[in-house]
């Protein structure tokens, strides 16, 4: 699998790397855990998985969806690069949904 440095930051709680496959619109994120995200969590452990959506209109609309549907989900909010929103599947891996930010300089998307 070939992927593509999408982002090379730096979070609150230190260095993170977003990797998107070209074509299978997803992005492997790694990131450096807070002080409070390490409770809980074992050295093989799973954070969240997350899959992109093409715009902030679109992971909206999969929140009401959701939501209609009797699923419990967060709302929606901004982390460096991206809009998200967070759900737990039924064993408890929490889900996450995520949409670019518009670019300073770019159309709405």
């Amino acid at each position: 699998m070939s992927c593509l440095l999408l982002y090379e930051r730096t979070l609150d709680s230190g260095p993170y790397v977003g990797l998107r496959h070209p074509t299978a619109r997803f992005v492997v994120g790694l990131q450096t855990a807070t002080a409070e995200e390490l409770v809980g969590l074992g050295s093989t452990a799973v954070h969240h998985l997350s899959f992109a959506l093409a715009d902030l209109a679109a992971l909206t609309a999969a929140r009401a969806e959701l939501d209609a549907k009797g699923i419990e989900v967060g709302e929606i909010f901004d982390k460096a690069v991206s809009h998200n929103l967070r759900l737990r599947d039924p064993d408890g891996l929490v889900l996450e949904l995520t949409a670019p930010k518009t670019r300073p300089g770019e159309a709405g998307r």
